[in-house]
């Protein structure tokens, strides 16, 4: 008799060998296996830093702040001296330093 052992013309994965059922988990693989790498790709993205320490690159989803509470927030972290936010404060009132 020929055809392997198990009477399945192959072996035990003689089954998924050929013909119509062997092409459904072909691609079945296939499949699983761009559905692996898509969601590994996504695990890395998201755990990646989102940008430097001080970035002024706005994220997805942020808001425009308004430009006086940004100054605020800069001369209390201490970013600006008083001097620089009085000057900074008075430009964006529009009136003279």
């Amino acid at each position: 008799m020929m055809g392997g052992c198990c009477g399945w013309g192959g072996g035990w994965w003689g089954l998924a060998g050929g013909g119509w059922l062997g092409m459904v988990f072909s691609l079945l693989f296939w499949v699983l296996i761009v559905v692996a790498v898509l969601a590994g790709l996504r695990w890395l993205l998201r755990s990646m830093p989102a940008g430097p320490a001080g970035s002024v690159m706005p994220t997805a989803g942020a808001t425009a702040e308004d430009p006086k509470q940004v100054l605020q927030t800069r001369y209390a972290r201490g970013e600006i001296t008083r001097e620089e936010y009085l000057r900074m404060l008075a430009d964006l009132e529009g009136r003279p330093a």
